[in-house]
C-alpha cells in the first residue's frame, strides 16, 4: 500500500508485541530496522499544461497550479531487500483540476491529470 512504510503497525490490537511469539522470534522483531524498500522524494511541482485521463492536452485555469508530487528517488533500481527481480515503479493518482483544452476559447471544467503520489516496489516472480 502506497504512502505505509513496510513493517508500519496499522492496527495496535495486530502487533507483534501482543501476540503470542516464542521469545527468539520476539527478539528478532524487536531488532529489526525498518527501511523503505524504494526511497522517496517529495516536491512541490507547478503545472501549467497536462495530458488528462482521455489524452487531451490541457492548460490549467489561472496559468498553472502547484501540486505534491511524491516520486521514486532511483526509478527503475531494484528495490532493497529484493532481488534483481525487483523493480522501483511510480504510480501516479488522477489528480481533478480546473482545466480546458489547450488553444480553446471555451470554459474551464474539471480534468483529471495524473500526479506522481507514490512509489512502489514490483516484483516479478
Amino acid at each position: 500500500m502506497c504512502g505505509v512504510r513496510s513493517g508500519t503497525v496499522i492496527n495496535k490490537e495486530k502487533s507483534i508485541e501482543n501476540k503470542r511469539l516464542p521469545q527468539t522470534y520476539q527478539r528478532i522483531f524487536k531488532r529489526s530496522v525498518q527501511q523503505e524498500a524504494c526511497t522517496t522524494t517529495e516536491e512541490w511541482v507547478y503545472v501549467r499544461t497536462a495530458t488528462d485521463m482521455y489524452n487531451v492536452n490541457v492548460e490549467i485555469q489561472d496559468g498553472g497550479m502547484y501540486f505534491w508530487k511524491r516520486h521514486c528517488t532511483n526509478h527503475g533500481t531494484a528495490c532493497r531487500g529484493f532481488s534483481g527481480t525487483s523493480s522501483c515503479l511510480n504510480k501516479l493518482s488522477w489528480t481533478p483540476t480546473n482545466a480546458r483544452p489547450v488553444g480553446s476559447d471555451g470554459s474551464y471544467e474539471v480534468h483529471y491529470i495524473p500526479i506522481e503520489s507514490c512509489c512502489a516496489c514490483a516484483v516479478t516472480i
